[in-house]
């Protein structure tokens, strides 16, 4: 399917960061279908389809009615939804990110894992992009959505098995201070924390993504 934009009503017309957090938290209408978030994100930002069609049947991520936006869901230990965040699929220009009204901060979209080991990333396509790249190998992973830990702290306290920490962020001035901050909090407390950010000349692991796959031949994919 090739991606076409479509026309609604601007995203910034109701960007909810700028009311009131203490309203209920209500996940936003879905749309019947899922092409147009599909489409975004597998020609977009170059994800394999398996993959995205994978956390839709999980109900991991889904399409925002009315407006198309991807909603990334954030769960808890039992499986209840806490947190969500919309990624806009047309503004180009400054995009739109936008945490659902009284959603939980303390949690963020995540994968659970099995093992002992959880990688960290700013964001939820570069998470989504680094599985992509490497392969799902059992271990937790969680998107911050900003530069707290808030996210990671409550995924150690609820899952004491994991002491393994990856640090995934940004290779920006405030992914690489809050890297480097990070860091030496988690292992004063004991975890063993690495440092795995995409290669210096890209910006995030989507970035690194991307260019993978277009020097990729069509045939070869």
């Amino acid at each position: 399917m090739k991606f076409v934009p479509y026309h609604a009503v601007r995203n910034d017309e109701y960007d909810e960061s700028k009311k009131d957090d203490k309203k209920p938290f209500v996940l936003p209408k879905s749309a019947a279908g899922f092409s147009y978030i599909l489409a975004y994100l597998t020609e977009e930002r170059m994800l394999d389809e398996g993959l995205v069609r994978l956390l839709i049947s999980k109900g991991l991520i889904y399409e925002e009615a009315g407006y198309h936006n991807v909603v990334f869901k954030g769960l808890d230990d039992e499986g209840i939804c806490r947190f969500a965040s919309r990624r806009g699929i047309l503004d180009k220009d400054k995009p739109f990110k936008c945490d659902v009204a009284g959603s939980d901060k303390h949690y963020g979209f995540n994968i659970k894992g099995n093992n002992n080991t959880i990688f960290v990333f700013e964001g939820a396509i570069d998470l989504l992009s680094f599985i992509d790249m490497y392969g799902p190998d059992d271990s937790s992973m969680v998107a911050l959505g900003m530069l707290s830990d808030e996210p990671l702290n409550t995924i150690l306290k609820a899952n004491p098995n994991i002491r393994n920490i990856g640090l995934c962020l940004d290779n920006d001035e405030p992914g690489r201070n809050a890297t480097r901050v990070m860091k030496s909090k988690y292992e004063m407390l004991g975890y063993n924390v690495k440092d795995f950010p995409p290669p210096e000349e890209f910006k995030d692991y989507n970035e690194f993504l991307v260019a993978l796959k277009s020097r990729i031949p069509e045939k070869s994919r």
